[in-house]
């Protein structure tokens, strides 16, 4: 079954949420985090070291110098600058510089990515300019180096993703994954996007230097980092009731079901938007400030009985009168629904949805 819910405005939410089925561990990988945010495209990388630098300062016990593994994220400005050697030397430099005087050489694995931007720290502000980095043991990104994830000879213009892990919901063993498309960079380096493994050594107290690259497809990234359970706030407002998936191909839904019959996925859709938007005008609703996002939650049959979501008030049935209200009723089911198997996905809307969560 499909139902499709409509987010108030894109605010910084992954575009593919589900559990993975994965055994949870107790132990948690510990791991340092924070983001450099630019005020400007124009932003010298000379002022990002120097940020970097005073935040390495002001939490030395953050950074150890003995992480196994680093993921640097930036936003689509800065899609060059991950590929300059000389200016992630220095960045690895800074985030290694506790061991610096250490004898003997260093080993340090690196995943870069490029996305639309950076979230806030709770998600709920515009993306922003910057970069976001995360430090820990080679734990927090399994599989680094498994050639299945090369881009190799791939489609070139399928875009690469990355997957975050984080605690389960209370009560269950599996952990959530969020996966995040990343941007698209032709205009920035001529990839359709960019997402890539690199190795870079150190020998004693010099820099450190580029080893190996390679191109991948997606990455997973174990992101959490205490015993807290996971809790999932989704404000989404459904639009249509949940709809019997016909025929699909991959991803993509082509027909649902709709009074008895198949129908274009897009058919309901392309009508209820317009719908919308007349309501809301007509109830002096101004427009909203920045772009709207559509989801589809993806429900196994078993859960849209027991969550009785074929009860649940939509737009497309003139039985909303309150969208907040509407939207909090599935709000308070989404834990419920992750746990049990749904995805969520989104299917139109602004890029500012795709953002790093690194932060």
């Amino acid at each position: 079954m499909i139902i499709r819910t409509i987010l108030r405005q894109a605010r910084g939410l992954p575009t593919h949420t589900k559990p993975v089925h994965r055994q949870y561990s107790s132990s948690k990988p510990q791991t340092s985090r924070f983001s450099v945010l630019l005020d400007s495209p124009q932003a010298s990388k000379d002022k990002v070291l120097l940020e970097l630098a005073k935040h390495v300062t002001s939490a030395p016990s953050a950074f150890t110098g003995i992480d196994d593994c680093t993921t640097i994220v930036a936003s689509q400005e800065y899609a060059a600058w991950l590929q300059d050697e000389g200016f992630v030397s220095c960045l690895l430099g800074l985030l290694s510089v506790s061991d610096q005087a250490s004898i003997g050489s260093r080993k340090l694995d690196v995943l870069m990515a490029v996305s639309d931007g950076i979230s806030s720290a709770f998600g709920l502000d515009d993306s922003q300019k910057g970069i976001s980095f995360m430090s820990g043991p080679k734990e927090i990104l399994p599989s680094l180096w498994d050639p299945v994830s090369f881009t190799g000879s791939r489609e070139p213009d399928q875009a690469a993703s990355l997957s975050f892990l984080g605690n389960p919901f209370e009560g269950h063993s599996r952990p959530l994954e969020i996966t995040l498309p990343l941007a698209n960079t032709i205009f920035q380096n001529g990839r359709r996007s960019t997402l890539f493994a690199s190795e870079w050594h150190r020998d004693g107290d010099g820099p450190m230097r580029l080893a190996k690259r390679e191109f991948k497809q997606s990455q997973r990234i174990f992101s959490h980092n205490t015993s807290m359970h996971s809790t999932a706030t989704i404000p989404l407002m459904p639009l249509a009731p949940p709809r019997k998936i016909v025929t699909g191909l991959g991803n993509i839904v082509r027909q649902v079901e709709i009074d008895g019959s198949p129908t274009p996925a897009s058919q309901e859709l392309e009508a209820l938007i317009p719908q919308l938007f007349e309501t809301r005008g007509a109830a002096g609703i101004p427009p909203p400030s920045g772009p709207i996002s559509v989801w589809a939650w993806v429900i196994p049959p078993h859960v849209v009985e027991a969550e009785e979501l074929d009860s649940v008030a939509v737009f497309s049935g003139g039985a909303i009168v309150n969208e907040a209200d509407a939207a909090l009723e599935m709000s308070v089911r989404a834990d419920r629904m992750l746990a049990a198997g749904c995805r969520l996905h989104r299917i139109c809307g602004s890029t500012q949805a795709s953002n790093s969560i690194l932060a």
